[in-house]
């Protein structure tokens, strides 16, 4: 018996009934198959009257079996409170065994095999001592099985709180690594349009500030997505190079290497970025001379690999890369969403500057 086969109020719905009327259909063939064989049918009832009587009989538990599964869960059988509830239980397992036995007294005298010149009280009398210790071990299985699907049900309850509580803890994670990253990358690029501002080129300031208009927007449209194709992300971060290009001029050479094979990677979103902003900042801002940033992108065996490398002094680069506020924020990002699957490595290149090499492995199927 399923969860949602109860209504809001805990009680019975209209399909356990009828899965209650089909499961007590296999003992009321069965007995009523013995009966048959035991003594044929009575001729005063004939073959309907024999299967009716033989019904109200079995299909008796149906209700019993319903109330049992109502109860098992009201009057659970726990640490708290054991005592009171198996009392509870035993004496309602009492009033079925009295109404069970009243019912067999009621249909004997459709019974013709039974001697019904004996009044009802006294049948009943009869019937409850023959029909007590099975009517209360009958109950008693009844609410067993209730009480099973009762623990079961709250187990995976349980378990499923315990998973929306885990996700929305990692949702919000997420979003404050997310919103610490917002506010860092802002905060550079108005210090770009702000350099462009005190120079007093204000068609270039104006420039800037349409582009990072457009820029922010684009941020702002994957906010709510925790994964984006690999073309968009870097489609950003070609807008965010379109600034630094205004700020550096000349100095700054940048080039974003994506195999069309790859377009449609899913990775984080807002993931790429920081790395190119540290390198531009603890790479070509240092040098006074020309500088140069590549992006490229690689299939590797078990997912994609992202390089960043940029040209400046490769010790001074490599420390300032590997600790910079949107590199913490990027590694915790990958440790929430990937656990240990992910990798974000920096090191010293050959030609000077530093690489910062990420790894992200494929979505599960």
């Amino acid at each position: 018996m399923t969860a949602d086969a109860r209504d809001a109020r805990g009680s019975l719905g209209g399909r356990a009934w009828l899965t209650l009327v089909a499961l007590w259909t296999l003992p009321y063939a069965l007995i009523t198959g013995l009966r048959y064989a035991q003594g044929g049918v009575p001729p005063a009832l004939g073959i309907a009257g024999f299967l009716l009587v033989s019904a109200v009989a079995t299909y008796f538990w149906v209700p019993v079996h319903a109330l049992a599964l109502t109860l098992a869960a009201r009057w659970p059988l726990q640490r708290r409170a054991p005592v009171r509830s198996a009392a509870r239980h035993v004496v309602t397992g009492v009033v079925v065994a009295l109404l069970y036995a009243a019912l067999l007294a009621a249909l004997q005298p459709f019974d013709g095999r039974t001697d019904t010149a004996d009044a009802w009280s006294a049948r009943w009398v009869q019937s409850l001592g023959g029909s007590l210790a099975s009517s209360l071990f009958m109950y008693a299985l009844l609410v067993a099985v209730g009480t099973a699907i009762h623990h079961a049900q709250m187990a995976q309850q349980r378990t499923l709180e315990a998973a929306e509580l885990r996700a929305g803890l990692t949702a919000a994670r997420l979003a404050a690594l997310r919103a610490r990253l917002q506010p860092h990358f802002l905060f550079n690029a108005l210090n770009t349009v702000s350099a462009a501002v005190r120079e007093g080129d204000r068609h270039h300031a104006v420039a800037l500030i349409a582009q990072l208009s457009d820029l922010l927007r684009a941020v702002l449209a994957d906010e709510e997505r925790p994964f984006v194709p690999l073309a968009a992300e870097l489609e950003l971060v070609d807008r965010y190079l379109a600034i630094e290009r205004a700020r550096f001029g000349d100095r700054l050479r940048a080039d974003v290497h994506l195999p069309a094979s790859l377009s449609r990677f899913p990775v984080p979103s807002l993931v790429v970025q920081p790395l190119v902003e540290n390198a531009i900042k603890h790479g070509v801002s240092c040098d006074p001379g020309p500088g140069r940033v590549e992006v490229h992108a690689a299939a590797a065996a078990e997912g994609l690999v992202l390089r960043v490398t940029n040209t400046g002094p490769p010790v001074a680069s490599t420390a300032f890369m590997a600790a910079g506020t949107g590199l913490r924020a990027t590694r915790e990002r990958l440790a929430t969403l990937y656990g240990g699957r992910a990798r974000l490595d920096v090191r010293p290149s050959s030609a000077g500057g530093a690489t910062a090499e990420l790894f992200l492995p494929r979505p599960s199927s």
